[in-house]
């Protein structure tokens, strides 16, 4: 079969796989699962549709896919952002490789002492497996943990530290990578392993990392030409397959040319371009949305591509130890983060429940496994088959894993976590109630007279509050609501209400007023008025002279939402608005700080504390309020 008939007929299972993926979803499996699926039926050990060997004529794909999976990892490390973790983040990564290396490294290589896979390996071969078992095996999945996270609304300390550590995990197993490979090189060439290796080791990292910086700064000039998406992303996916093979003529003329092998590692060298223009150019946001791009399609061609070289009738028999391995790891993980955030002197949810968000594995650590096997065929495909059993194993059961454990350390959850306190019961507040809490608000109503409760549902929680006893409740409860409306009739019942909280330290009060006299006593407390009156006029004016803005305010554009945050996050604090990776489709509309609103452009810095109202799709903007609000 010709390359050209191998690449349609690879084009049209690839289809097929995209669409069997999103069946394992239906059944709670990670779509890669099916893609893997899909590709090992497909091969020659089943259905015979492409045959055997074919990863081989088609490495050339996985060159491509590697390279963008790489990109989308480095874009991921945002050095601001991990700054503020710094302690625990490398504590915690520090005890995973520590122990994670170690203990898996040492299993793989016991296990080859006496397993099937390790038939005809000698002691320089089992000693290369251990080292390239144990390092490929310490991989996480930052894109795999980010999905799941998404899929959960889940936000806080536990989850952002969770995702760094799984960030900065993947940068150590890189390097680490690149080390290990050229002692396994060493160990499997002919004169065995010598000290010369180890500054020929450092030159191949620090051309990596210099090269990939400069490699960066070339990809953010790309992305400033305006030509449109789809050929800048075609240009990306050739740059990083260009580095493939720019590494293998590097290799092959140092070793002709210079007596002595330079290999630079890809996967660094195109993960340290991707942190370059993340973290060293203006260029991330457009990059990151090139990369969006084209991601799902190549991920596609990846893992099925990846599922089409696994030897099933090995797999079959290697499962068994797999199994053992998988759990091996599992307990390495757990040991090493336990013992991180103690010396992180962290403590709760971040050192006893951890290692269950730290299970994963995807893109990244089947990349390099591929890397492995086809560097080192001496190895065997047994070895490659083990390693890749047991990534499918870590990436079936890690998502379910990091699922519960957001859920037990109470993270999970699509919810504003705000507080509302209505007063004033009427057809108008409860609506108002079931409004809020269809946003994830929890509502409280309260009123002056306990006979206006009639009109409640009585699932719902009210509270008596009259004018004299204000003060005292705000007081006595254990937790002040973030805001207050009151819309009772009596307005100076409502002004009352008003004070009291505002002197309770209530963030915010809004208040319908009836009558103008009592104005400038609400606008003296920072009372936000609406008279029903003068809103009604402007929303029909705004109808005519706008009538998109009055659909958003209305709620009737299902697409959009406007929502206003308070900014509690350190790395938030002094940056710009274009410097937030807010999500594309969020936009800042209005900043409030010390009591004074402004309109910001893309150079306007926030401040911990400023008040941002933004507009953009729901689900968008959920993830936009857990970037400035942790």
């Amino acid at each position: 079969m010709s390359t050209l008939e191998l690449l349609l007929v690879f084009s049209i299972l690839c289809l097929a796989s995209h669409r069997i993926g999103k069946w394992f979803t239906a059944v709670r499996l990670p779509y890669i699962t099916g893609y893997l699926a899909v590709g090992a039926v497909a091969g020659g050990f089943v259905l015979d549709i492409l045959p055997k060997g074919v990863d081989t004529d088609l490495r050339f794909v996985d060159e491509i896919a590697l390279g963008l999976i790489a990109f989308v990892a480095g874009s991921e490390l945002i050095i601001g952002e991990l700054r503020e973790r710094v302690r625990t983040i490398v504590s915690i990564a520090g005890g995973i490789s520590l122990f994670g290396f170690v203990i898996i490294g040492t299993s793989v290589g016991v296990i080859a002492s006496f397993a099937p896979f390790g038939d005809g390996l000698g002691r320089n071969e089992i000693f290369a497996a251990a080292i390239l078992g144990g390092t490929v095996l310490l991989a996480l999945s930052p894109p795999s943990t980010i999905a799941v996270i998404k899929e959960v609304g889940a936000r806080g300390r536990f989850t952002s530290s969770v995702l760094s550590i799984t960030v900065v995990m993947d940068v150590v197993v890189v390097i680490v990578f690149a080390a290990s490979a050229s002692v396994a090189g060493a160990l499997l060439g002919t004169d065995g392993l010598q000290l010369v290796f180890v500054p020929i080791l450092l030159l191949d990292l620090s051309l990596a990392v210099s090269i990939g910086f400069a490699l960066g700064k070339f990809l953010a000039l790309i992305t400033r030409i305006r030509l449109p998406d789809i050929v800048i992303a075609g240009a990306i996916l050739a740059i990083g397959y260009g580095v493939y093979e720019a590494a293998d003529f590097v290799k092959s003329w140092s070793n002709t040319e210079l007596g002595f092998e330079v290999y630079l590692e890809p996967l660094l060298l195109t993960l340290t371009a991707g942190a370059t223009v993340a973290n060293f150019t203006s260029r991330r946001a457009r990059f990151e949305h090139v990369l969006g791009l084209v991601s799902p399609a190549v991920y596609v061609a990846f893992f099925t591509l990846t599922g089409l070289s696994l030897k099933l009738d090995t797999l079959i028999e290697i499962l068994p130890v797999a199994m053992v391995v998988f759990l091996i790891r599992v307990v390495a993980i757990a040991l090493g983060t336990t013992v991180g955030a103690r010396i992180a002197r962290e403590d709760g949810h971040l050192r006893n429940k951890s290692w269950l968000a730290m299970i994963t594995q995807a893109g990244i650590a089947l990349g390099l496994a591929r890397e492995a096997a086809i560097q080192f065929p001496a190895l065997g495909d047994s070895f490659a088959t083990l390693i890749v059993a047991v990534i499918v194993l870590n990436e079936i059961f890690g998502p379910m894993l990091l699922k519960f454990v957001l859920g037990r350390v109470d993270e999970a959850g699509d919810k504003d976590g705000r507080r509302v306190l209505i007063h004033g019961i009427d057809r108008n507040a409860i609506r108002l109630a079931e409004r809020l809490e269809g946003q994830g608000w929890s509502t409280q109503l309260s009123d002056t007279r306990a006979d206006h409760v009639d009109e409640v549902d009585q699932t719902r929680e009210w509270k008596v509050i009259a004018r004299n006893t204000a003060k005292r409740y705000f007081a006595e409860i254990d937790e002040l609501p973030d805001t207050v409306v009151a819309m009772s009739g009596d307005d100076e019942s409502n002004l009352e209400l008003c004070r009291a909280a505002t002197e309770a330290g209530v963030a915010r009060t809004v208040a319908r007023v009836q009558e103008s006299g009592l104005l400038d006593d609400f606008h003296e407390i920072g009372t936000l008025v609406i008279d029903p009156t003068r809103a009604a006029v402007a929303l029909f004016e705004d109808a005519v002279r706008t009538p998109d803005a009055a659909e958003l305010v209305l709620h009737n554009d299902a697409n959009r939402e406007t929502r206003q945050v308070r900014i509690r996050s350190r790395f938030a604090h002094g940056r710009s608005v274009r410097d937030l990776r807010l999500p594309a489709g969020v936009l800042v509309l209005a900043i409030r700080r010390d009591g004074a609103t402004v309109t910001p452009d893309g150079f306007t810095r926030v401040r911990r504390g400023d008040d941002v109202t933004l507009i953009g799709e729901p689900g968008l903007l959920r993830e936009a309020t857990n970037r400035l609000t942790y």
